[in-house]
């Protein structure tokens, strides 16, 4: 993790058993299951804005038992690195994410071990007296275009291109903005250059945890 001087923002997603560590800007929204979404099965891709949005169980892709979906589970919509076009993808999350600062000197590297070699995983760290995992959305963005190339050659229909709600491409969250960004400063983050810091989305029928 590569840090420039100063507090990095960023947010703990709640999994079963882990917690991810990502960029405050990568999580656009957090948005509830589908209306009678199957509780063994989630779905591969949902409504979202004006598009579709996939959606991804990060347990399976670490190689461990899917979780059933339960009251808590909500879908956190992250935006990935990719050059000329948006991308988004939902990961499946038990509960709210938390917000963090977190200075250089707080997230401790740890050894990767050799499931998170297998999964899309860039670090392991110690942060805040518990071990985190850091993603690796760019190894998710690939994901995608390899699903994308797998449904246009089998004739599927593949996710189709996703619109802020003010018509553009991109991660602006429109006319659904929670309130402003924490003032802090521009960062680098397991490789990749934050873009604007968003806040994420909450929707209104729901309190947070």
């Amino acid at each position: 993790m590569d840090v420039s001087p100063g507090l990095l923002y960023c947010q703990v997603l709640p999994l079963v058993n882990q917690r991810l560590l990502v960029p405050y800007g990568a999580v656009v929204e957090i948005i509830p299951l589908p209306t009678g979404m199957d509780a063994l099965s989630p779905p591969p891709a949902m409504a979202w804005r004006e598009g579709t949005l996939p959606v991804l169980c990060f347990e399976s892709l670490y190689g461990d038992d899917s979780p059933q979906p339960g009251p808590r589970t909500r879908v956190a919509v992250l935006r990935l690195p990719r050059a000329g076009q948006a991308a988004h993808v939902g990961i499946l999350i038990q509960g709210y994410p938390q917000m963090v600062p977190v200075t250089p000197d707080q997230a401790r590297p740890l050894p990767l071990t050799e499931k998170d070699r297998q999964a899309p995983v860039l670090f392991r760290v110690n942060f805040a007296r518990s071990e985190m995992l850091i993603p690796d959305l760019e190894w998710l963005a690939r994901l995608l275009d390899q699903s994308a190339a797998t449904a246009a050659t089998s004739g599927q229909v593949a996710p189709a291109g996703l619109q802020d709600g003010d018509g553009g491409e991109g991660g602006g969250l429109g006319a659904q903005d929670a309130g402003t960004e924490p003032e802090c400063l521009e960062a680098v983050f397991a490789g990749e250059d934050l873009l604007a810091e968003i806040e994420p989305t909450f929707w209104a029928d729901e309190e947070r945890d």
